[in-house]
Formats: C-alpha cells, structure tokens, sequence
C-alpha cells in the first residue's frame, strides 16, 4: 500500500508519520522545501499537486496540509486549502483510492455543541477556505474521510490554543489572566489520540464526516491537572465573565486517554 502524507512536518502530521512508519506501507512525505526523504511539492499550484500524483500513484492520500489565520480578509492567502482539497479529491474520484481530509469545526462558526447536523456558518476566513476544500471533496463524489477535530493539545503544540502555550513554557509563564470565569467547558484532544483516529480510518476504511473529540472538562479543572502533573507554579487569575462552553459532540466510539494522561505524556517528552 502507498500512503502519500502532506502536512508531515506539522504537529498532527509527525504523530501520523511515528504511527504509520511502523505499518507495513511505503510512506510519501511533501515538503515546500527541498528536504532529503520529502518530496519537493508546491501543494498550492494544482499542475504539481497533479504531477507528483501521477508519479507516486498513492492508494491513500491524508491531508494534513492547511494555512492557519484567524484574521478575516485573508481568503486569497489561504487557497491551499480549498485549491489542494480539490486536486487531490479529483484523483481519488478518477482512480477510486481514499481522500482523509483534516478539516474544522471553525466551518460552523462559534458554538456551544458542535456536530454532524449543525449547519455551516464561518465566521473568519480561515473557516471560510476550509469548508469551500470540504465542499470540493464531497461534490467530487470520491472516497472520502472528513476529520473534524477540537482545539489540538500536546508536546510543542501550536499557540493559538493557549494550553499548548503553557505546556511549551514548561509552566514557567508571567502571570496569567483570562477575562472569563473558567467555568466554560471544553473537549480538546491530546494530539497522539487524533493521530492514533487517523490510522484507524486506514485500517477500518472509514468513510464520512466525523466529529472527534477528547474528554470534556471545565478550564478551570484542566488548569487544576496541569498544576498538579506539569508543576506550574504561576497564579491564573480568572475573571467574572460567564464563558461559553465549546463541545464536540462525538459520532464515533473512539478511545482516548484522560487528559491527566495526556500531561503526563506531555511531562515525559518535555523531560527528554
């Protein structure tokens, strides 16, 4: 089986790589830069995409591959992910192979519950680019998987999710302050279980959209975990405001580990 990986240098991609390495699959890894053991590929120019396809001939292809930007108005800088989604849904319709596809629950715009039946309503363009790629995947009518994930948390996580920017810190942050009461409830995933959810969708050859979330806990109680298993010594200062709770609702019985577990983990690979 050959599995062509994009987004392999990110922080959900490197777990997918550690998990699928051990398989017995032959493994193709882009790159925008030119790196020994990466394919030289720009994912946003639909010639190349279809070049190194044609070439490769994958039998699965995971896209991880996506620019992040919260801000609005930056559409036209984020068509890597709607021009990809495309590219790559076009050949798996031609030669029947699977498309996973990592998308977003910021397709919905801000939500207490998301799931499979609420409507789409994007409110940045981030939001926007990645729901026109969900769109082109599911009008090409291929094998496809869409993966809609939480906030993702882990080991040299993106800062965007502020647990990841603690974690990096090792606890060691100036104080922090959060205009909300920590009351609010959240779901995000450890980044090892969203890999480990990917390679069951190789290995159960799941098809649909899938909602995938992690254990549901307040932000006060994930603070209270972090403190006592990752030794943060600052003071996090909450405020009165009544935050909005922001869930996944599941579609799929998936083992994942506590959170607990999960700094643990954290703890461990932060100490090597």
């Amino acid at each position: 089986m050959k599995i062509l990986l994009t987004g392999s240098t990110g922080f959900i991609g490197k777990e997918v790589y550690f998990l699928l390495k051990r398989k017995k699959v032959t493994i193709f890894k882009t790159s925008s830069k030119r790196l020994n053991n990466y394919i030289y590929c720009n994912l946003e120019k639909t010639k190349d995409v279809k070049k190194i396809l044609n070439k490769i001939k994958p039998d699965i292809i995971i896209n991880l591959a996506a620019k992040v930007v919260f801000n609005n108005n930056h559409t036209n800088k984020l068509k890597l992910n709607y021009v990809l989604p495309k590219a790559l849904s076009i050949y798996c319709k031609r030669h029947k192979k699977n498309l996973i596809h990592i998308s977003t629950i910021s397709v919905h715009g801000r939500r207490s519950v998301y799931s499979n039946r609420l409507k789409f309503k994007p409110e940045t363009s981030y939001g926007y680019s990645k729901l026109k790629g969900d769109k082109a995947i599911i009008n090409s009518k291929c094998n496809f998987t869409i993966i809609r994930f939480p906030g993702i948390y882990g080991f040299k996580g993106p800062g965007h999710l502020f647990i990841n920017r603690i974690l990096k810190g090792n606890g060691n942050f100036k104080s922090l302050k959060l205009d909300n009461n920590g009351n609010q409830k959240r779901n995000y995933l450890f980044v090892k279980d969203a890999a480990k959810f990917i390679l069951e969708c190789v290995k159960k050859n799941l098809r649909g959209i899938y909602y995938i979330g992690g254990e549901t806990l307040t932000v006060k109680e994930m603070f209270k975990i972090m403190k006592k298993y990752y030794f943060i010594k600052k003071k996090i200062i909450f405020g009165s405001k009544i935050g909005n709770d922001e869930l996944i609702k599941n579609n799929y019985k998936f083992k994942y580990v506590s959170f607990k577990e999960a700094i643990k983990n954290i703890k461990k690979d932060h100490n090597k």
